[in-house]
C-alpha cells in the first residue's frame, strides 16, 4: 500500500503508510462539504482563503509557549537535561 498524502504541501516522503486512515464520510456528509465548498461557507465566518489570526506568547518560565490560531490554542513546555 502506498503511503497516504496527510496534507497536501506535506512531501509525500514524511508522510507515513502506517498512519491510521480518517473515517469515510457518509454520501450526505460528503454532499453537506461540497455544497458548502461550492458556496464558499465556512462554520466559523471566514472566506475560502482567509487564515486565523495568529498569536504566539512565552512564558516567563524558560521553555514555555502558547501558539493561538483563531480560538485553538496550543500550550507546549520543553524540558530537557543532560545525560
Amino acid at each position: 500500500m502506498p503511503p497516504t498524502r496527510l496534507c497536501p504541501r506535506q512531501p509525500l516522503a514524511l508522510a507515513s503508510a502506517t498512519m491510521p486512515r480518517d473515517a469515510e464520510l457518509s454520501t450526505a456528509e460528503r454532499e453537506f462539504v461540497l455544497a458548502a465548498l461550492r458556496k464558499d461557507l465556512r462554520t466559523d465566518g471566514r472566506a475560502p482563503y482567509d487564515l486565523r489570526d495568529v498569536a504566539l506568547s512565552f512564558g516567563a518560565e524558560f521553555g514555555f509557549c502558547e501558539c493561538r490560531l483563531g480560538t485553538t490554542r496550543c500550550l507546549s513546555a520543553l524540558q530537557m537535561g543532560l545525560g
